[in-house]
């Protein structure tokens, strides 16, 4: 996927608590700043906690699940070289499923070319496999959307 903004414009973004208010204000649903720090070295780390409702869960999860239930989202964000690398953390409390994500974001003529590879875990017998293929689904179309929203940010609050 690619952005207009530079890799470089991007973490810069991701450690701006304006981007994160924004970005949140910008989601549905019951979403948390939980911490945001920048060493001096400008490694980025966050923490987001989402509430999810369980009558807005996917209908194989909420058939599984009794009660709402909180997803813990951790980033970690940091220049290599000209490239900026990130891991990201998802885990679900009252489910037992989490995702992690290795990140990449590279210099192109153009701006930033962002790569992703994404592992989906969910320890729930007969339909883990269908719930980690709608919840890969699903970080799929949340990734693209993270991509454009920080780019229309970042074009925004130069």
């Amino acid at each position: 996927m690619d952005s207009p903004a530079g890799a470089d414009e991007i973490l810069a973004a991701f450690g701006d608590e304006r981007y994160w208010r924004a970005r949140l204000a910008a989601g549905d649903g019951a979403v948390t700043l939980d911490s945001l720090a920048v060493d001096p070295a400008g490694r980025v780390a966050v923490t987001v906690t989402a509430s999810l409702v369980r009558v807005e869960l996917p209908k194989p999860i909420a058939r599984f699940q009794r009660g709402d239930l909180r997803m813990v989202h951790n980033e970690a964000w940091s220049r290599v070289g000209d490239q900026v690398r990130g891991e990201v953390e998802v885990t679900v409390r009252g489910l037992r499923a989490s995702a992690f994500a290795e990140a990449l974001l590279v210099p192109i003529r153009s701006g930033s070319r962002l790569s992703v590879a994404v592992t989906v875990a969910v320890k729930v017998p007969l339909i883990g496999g269908q719930i980690e293929n709608l919840v890969g689904d699903q970080l799929d179309e949340g990734i693209a959307a993270t991509l454009g929203f920080t780019s229309d940010w970042i074009a925004e609050n130069r």
